[in-house]
């Protein structure tokens, strides 16, 4: 007789295999017969967005990373119907705001922009009274929030120099991870039409992962500035051979976008290396090997494209772009100087110059965007707001830093160049309410209120 041929189940142990079996046997029934696919999908994702919502509610400053990494790496482009960096904000907002009920003080106390956002907040509100297109204009003031949000998130969450030059870091590695993800779009098939120059023949433009390669090319040059950084402050030989291989890399990536546009900024950059960094032989390679590098590889098509700016300037140019953005351009100014203290309203240009523009698209130059939009004294504040970055940043390269900090003087020079760069090149792109714009301004805030905090603790050390 087999040793458990005895062993029978109790009543509750048989009621349990039952009920696990038929309930097995009914979600297999109804996930083959009955329940459609989309809803199998759904609740998964909800499973997921269930889990990574808990992790973001508790760890918000690796969320806060993982969103500026998001953004400049440009992985919206794999997801265009659904921007994951909205829900990863608010998340993190919604942390915060926890923490300030839990009795977490505001950090964000710079005078400077917090008056002029809010200036620049209430007149963005009063233009859309006046606006033709009022959904459009609510539209565009959500992602106005939305970029106030991020200044906010960045200097609350975010409290030390080391956390001030990871963020600095975080935008490199977006960068570099673009120019990764466009290669592979290119060599998978993923690459969009607007990333093609059309004519006699179709000429590919590089756009890394960003769908426009005008922004792309901003976007990698503001990447550019902090990977010299990162050569100055790397220690081993290895690791600065490959830094300089990737700032090459991303002068090459720059130049391959085919734009016109990005030329100015990229003067910008590589004239302001030479001038802090003159005598550093390292920097001095990287900028050598980037021009020439550039120059070998850079496309005959390039050239014309280039050559194009001199026939603007002359005014014999047969470039359709340019006629369309200086009709747009003429259009802007005439209709701010017929609305100079309200504008014509949030995202409003393109309805009310209809009858003059024969597309309907924006100036093409953020500051002129703000201009004819909100008026005289929105653009003010906002221009204000663009300073008070550019004023932290400088207050962080004037303070005396401990010998532990000195490198806060290079990292916010860097971080400032990568900024200028992209404030050179909002004058070709609509790119007002942009991160690309926005997340410097956040780090400049945060580089002044760490630079007086330390000149405090300086004060009192000597004291």
């Amino acid at each position: 007789m087999h040793p458990h041929a005895g062993a029978v189940l109790t009543r509750k142990q048989a009621t349990f295999f039952f009920l696990f079996a038929a309930l097995l046997a009914f979600a297999v029934l109804t996930y083959k017969y009955v329940l459609p696919m989309y809803m199998v999908k759904l609740a998964a994702f909800g499973v997921v967005a269930s889990v990574m919502g808990l992790l973001i509610f508790s760890y918000p400053k690796q969320a806060l990373y993982v969103a500026v990494f998001y953004i400049y790496a440009g992985l919206r482009y794999y997801t265009p119907s659904f921007p994951l960096a909205h829900p990863i904000v608010v998340l993190i907002a919604a942390a915060t705001l926890y923490r300030h009920f839990r009795g977490e003080e505001v950090r964000l106390k710079d005078s400077l922009y917090l008056w002029s956002s809010a200036l620049f907040t209430l007149l963005a509100i009063q233009s859309m009274f006046v606006s033709y297109d009022h959904m459009g204009s609510l539209r565009v003031f959500s992602v106005v929030l939305k970029v106030l949000v991020m200044v906010y998130l960045v200097n609350q969450l975010l409290n030390t120099p080391k956390e001030y030059e990871r963020l600095a870091m975080v935008i490199l590695a977006g960068v570099i991870a673009t120019v990764i993800l466009g290669l592979v779009n290119i060599r998978m098939g993923w690459v969009r039409d607007e990333t093609l120059i059309t004519g006699l023949l179709s000429q590919g433009r590089f756009a890394g992962a960003h769908v426009n390669p005008n922004m792309g090319a901003l976007y990698i040059l503001a990447g550019l500035p902090l990977a010299v950084y990162a050569i100055r402050r790397a220690g081993r030989m290895a690791t600065r051979i490959a830094l300089v291989l990737i700032a090459v890399g991303l002068v090459v990536a720059v130049i391959m976008t085919f734009s016109r546009q990005a030329l100015f900024p990229l003067l910008v950059v590589l004239i302001a290396v030479l001038v802090r960094e003159g005598r550093s032989k390292w920097v001095f390679l990287v900028v050598l090997a980037a021009v020439l590098i550039g120059i070998l590889l850079t496309p005959s098509y390039y050239w014309h494209r280039l050559r194009t700016i001199t026939h603007m300037i002359q005014g014999v140019s047969e470039d359709w772009s340019f006629f369309l953005r200086l009709q747009a351009h003429i259009t802007a100014w005439n209709l701010f100087v017929e609305n100079p203290l309200t504008g014509v309203g949030l995202s409003n240009f393109p309805v009310r110059s209809a009858s003059e523009v024969i597309a309907r698209i924006p100036t093409h130059d953020a500051y002129l965007d703000v201009l004819v939009e909100v008026g005289i004294l929105g653009f003010a504040a906002y221009m204000a707001v663009l300073f008070s970055g550019i004023r932290g940043f400088i207050t962080a390269m004037r303070t005396r830093w401990d010998s532990e900090h000195r490198w806060m003087r290079d990292l916010s020079f860097y971080f400032l160049i990568s900024f200028l760069s992209s404030l050179f090149g909002a004058f070709f792109q609509s790119a007002a309410y942009y991160y690309l714009l926005w997340i410097p301004v956040a780090g400049g805030v945060l580089a002044r209120r760490l630079a007086l905090e330390a000149g405090q603790n300086t004060k009192i050390s000597e004291t």
